[in-house]
C-alpha cells in the first residue's frame, strides 16, 4: 500500500510546485490579479490561478499512477473537475453566485446518485441510519457545504493550502483503499501549491482551487472504508471549516447583516484584523485540523463514556476559540479608543 500511494504523493507535491511557479508567471504576464475589496485581507494585487496547479497535480499523481478508476471515484473525480473548470471560469470572468451554486448543486446530485451514502449518526447514547432520501439530501448539502465552506474560509495567505493538507491526512483512516491515490495526490499538490502560497503569498489559489479542493475533499468522506459513513467523525474532521462558516453566518444574521455581502467577519480575519499574523493564524487552524483527525479516530475507536468526553471537549475549545477571538477583537478597539498604535498596524510598519 505504501508503494501504491509513495508516487501520487511525489508527483502531486513536484507537478503542483513547479507547475505553481509557471501559473504565476502566465498571470502575472496576463495581468491575472486578485485586486484588494472590501473582503480582501491583502493590499496589493497578487496573482490568482493558483488552482490550476493544484487541480492538475492532482491529476498527474493519480492519473499517472492509477490510470483507470473504481466507478465511484471516478464519478467524485469527474464531479470535481467539473467544480474545478467553474472555479476557474469564473476566476477569468464571474460567473455570479446563483450559477455557482447552480452548478455545485447538480455535480452534487450526480455524485450521489452514484455513491448512494450509507450515513450513520452514532451519538453518545444513541445511533441510528438515515434513510435512504434523508441520507441522500445529507450528501447533498455536504458537498455543496463544504466546497462553499472551503471557498470562504480562503482569505488570508496559507490557511486553505494547510487546512487541506491536514484535513486530508486526517482521513486517509477512512477511506477506503480505491480512493486513497486521489486522497493523497490532493494532499500533496496542496502542500507542494502552500510552497508559493504561505505568507507572504506569491499567488493565489482562486476559486478554481477552493472550489476543487472543498468537493473533493467532502466527497472523499463519502467513500468511507466500511462503506457506512459516520456523521459525527466526519464533523469533527471538518470542524475548522464547518465551524468558522456556521459561526460566522449566525453572528451576521444575528446581527442583522446580509450572509451574502462581502466582509471580513470570519474568525480567521478577525484575529487578523487584531494584529495575528497570516502564518500563525494559518497554522493554529492547521493545528485545529490535526486535533480534528485526532479527535475523529479517537471517537471510532472509543466507549460510550469517550465519545461524550470528546464531544464536550471539542465544543469547549470551539467555543473558548471564539470567545478568544472576540476579546482579541474587543482588545484591539480598546487601544484604538486609547490613541495606542494597535498590534496590526505595529506589524504591518
Amino acid at each position: 500500500m505504501t508503494d501504491r500511494l509513495s508516487l501520487p504523493i511525489l508527483l502531486g507535491f513536484l507537478c503542483a510546485a513547479g507547475g505553481t511557479m509557471l501559473v504565476r508567471h502566465l498571470a502575472v504576464s496576463r495581468a491575472l490579479l486578485d485586486h484588494p475589496n472590501a473582503r480582501s485581507s491583502h493590499r496589493a494585487p497578487v496573482p490568482r490561478l493558483g488552482g490550476v496547479a493544484i487541480g492538475l497535480g492532482t491529476l498527474a499523481g493519480v492519473v499517472l499512477v492509477d490510470g483507470i478508476f473504481q466507478r465511484q471515484v471516478a464519478a467524485l473525480l469527474g464531479t470535481a473537475l467539473v467544480l474545478f473548470a467553474m472555479g476557474l471560469i469564473d476566476d477569468l470572468r464571474p460567473l455570479g453566485a446563483a450559477r455557482k451554486c447552480g452548478v455545485q448543486l447538480m455535480m452534487a446530485i450526480v455524485l450521489v446518485a452514484v455513491v448512494r451514502p450509507d450515513v450513520e449518526m452514532d451519538l453518545p447514547g444513541w445511533s441510528g441510519r438515515l434513510p435512504g432520501a434523508l441520507a441522500a439530501l445529507f450528501g447533498v448539502v455536504w458537498l455543496c457545504g463544504l466546497a462553499n465552506a472551503v471557498n470562504f474560509i480562503d482569505g488570508i495567505d496559507g490557511i486553505v493550502a494547510g487546512l487541506a493538507t491536514v484535513t486530508a491526512v486526517g482521513l486517509v483512516p477512512f477511506v477506503q483503499a480505491d480512493a486513497l491515490p486521489l486522497l493523497v495526490a490532493l494532499a500533496a499538490a496542496s502542500a507542494g501549491f502552500l510552497t508559493w502560497n504561505s505568507h507572504p503569498a506569491s499567488i493565489f489559489m482562486g476559486d478554481s482551487g477552493s472550489q476543487f479542493i472543498g468537493f473533493a475533499l467532502a466527497g472523499m468522506f463519502l467513500l468511507p472504508m466500511d462503506g457506512t459513513v459516520e456523521l459525527i467523525p466526519g464533523l469533527l474532521l471538518f470542524a475548522p471549516f464547518l465551524f468558522d462558516t456556521a459561526f460566522t453566518l449566525l453572528r451576521r444574521l444575528r446581527s442583522g447583516e446580509s450572509p451574502f455581502t462581502p466582509h471580513r467577519g470570519h474568525l480567521y480575519q478577525r484575529l487578523t484584523t487584531a494584529g495575528w499574523s497570516h502564518r500563525t493564524v494559518a497554522i493554529l487552524y492547521a493545528m485545529g485540523a490535526a486535533l480534528g483527525g485526532i479527535a475523529a479516530e479517537a471517537y471510532t475507536r472509543g466507549a460510550r463514556p469517550t465519545q461524550a468526553l470528546i464531544l464536550l471537549a471539542v465544543a469547549a475549545v470551539l467555543v473558548g476559540f471564539a470567545i478568544w477571538t472576540g476579546r482579541e477583537e474587543g482588545d484591539l478597539r480598546g487601544e484604538r479608543r486609547r490613541n495606542i498604535k494597535p498590534r496590526a498596524e505595529v506589524e504591518v510598519a
